[in-house]
């Protein structure tokens, strides 16, 4: 009432979200077709506490609705759905138009190939391969497919990044940004507000969904410390082959290298 849900309320929609995300990958044509067809009528909470038809409701999945300035209205969800596997599906079925950032212009300065961020991501795959495989299944094709997906990423750096909605009249700066397998993120790669949204970023691409703490554990630590972190959790250790083995020590002399510029400075 007045823009307003009852935190006990609120909890008990999310609930009912998350029960339909977990179900609607088993729904029959049937269900999703009287689904479908009910868009105009079904209301949604939005992201100012009211109940709005769920067919003029917008996702924004990569990041925060508020750069849209209230120009359109949009669902209200928990942090824990918005990291479901199922939710694109689930947004699909109710005509919750999802929005992306490969759907803005992208403006850059001084833009380069960042080898660093390729490289890490080739030196840790195995380890995110493993430490899925010990918890779920359901994505082995996914997991299976890591290496070939980051061998078809390009990844660039640069200054500054900017994206302009070409819908609307306003310019956002951006720390990273994704477009049809290619990757950009500002200088350095492995600062905090990259890596806010990088691992979230990189695991809708390997199709990996909700595994983004995992990620970024991995994107911010050492190889010793993945591999200190995976004994001490009794988690098998991945089998390195000596192309790998190069690039790990590559980025052990690289951050032996840093360490002593910084050290002599």
């Amino acid at each position: 009432k007045n823009g307003f849900i009852k935190s006990g309320n609120y909890r008990r929609i999310q609930a009912i979200y998350n029960y339909l995300l977990s179900q609607c990958a088993n729904w029959s044509d049937k269900i999703i077709a009287q689904i479908e067809s009910l868009t105009d009528s079904v209301c949604l909470l939005d992201t100012n506490d009211q109940f709005t038809k769920s067919n003029t409701l917008k996702y924004f999945i990569d990041g925060n609705e508020g750069i849209f300035q209230e120009q359109y209205k949009f669902i209200k969800l928990s942090a824990e759905n918005k990291q479901h596997p199922n939710l694109e599906l689930l947004l699909k079925y109710f005509k919750v138009k999802v929005l992306r950032q490969s759907e803005f212009k992208l403006e850059h300065s001084q833009l380069r190939e960042c080898y660093e961020l390729k490289d890490k991501l080739k030196s840790i795959y195995l380890y995110l391969k493993i430490w899925i495989e010990t918890e779920e299944s359901d994505i082995k094709e996914s997991i299976e497919n890591l290496e070939t997906r980051i061998d078809a990423l390009k990844v660039y750096r640069a200054d500054k990044l900017s994206i302009v909605y070409s819908d609307m009249d306003f310019c956002k700066e951006v720390n990273s940004h994704y477009d049809n397998n290619i990757l950009y993120v500002t200088n350095p790669w492995n600062s905090n507000s990259v890596l806010l949204k990088l691992p979230e970023i990189m695991c809708r691409y390997f199709e990996i969904v909700g595994h983004d703490k995992k990620l970024d554990f991995l994107l911010r630590s050492t190889i010793d410390e993945i591999r200190q972190y995976f004994l001490q959790e009794k988690m098998e250790l991945p089998i390195i082959d000596d192309r790998e083995l190069a690039v790990q020590g590559d980025l052990i002399n690289i951050s032996g290298i840093i360490g002593e510029t910084v050290g002599g400075v």
